[in-house]
């Protein structure tokens, strides 16, 4: 998944940079300490949540809207 998202987000030159990075972090992870890694994925997994909050609250217009036409309808 990481690789297709990459390639369309940057291009197919992109893939082996991300690769590199992938395998490097791979290796990182599998010499820390459990509890430390868990931390980490913690982290970037709360980092993800800030796109996702700016979508949605740029696409607020749209959701109420098409929530009213869906209740109008109803």
């Amino acid at each position: 998944y990481g690789e297709k998202s990459i390639e369309y987000l940057l291009g197919e030159k992109a893939i082996m940079p991300y690769r590199a990075v992938f395998v490097l972090f791979a290796g990182i992870g599998a010499m820390l300490k459990l509890n430390l890694v868990w931390t980490i994925a913690d982290v970037f997994n709360g980092l993800m949540a800030f796109p996702n909050l700016i979508a949605l609250i740029a696409l607020t217009p749209v959701i109420v809207k098409t929530t009213k036409d869906y209740f109008d309808r109803k």
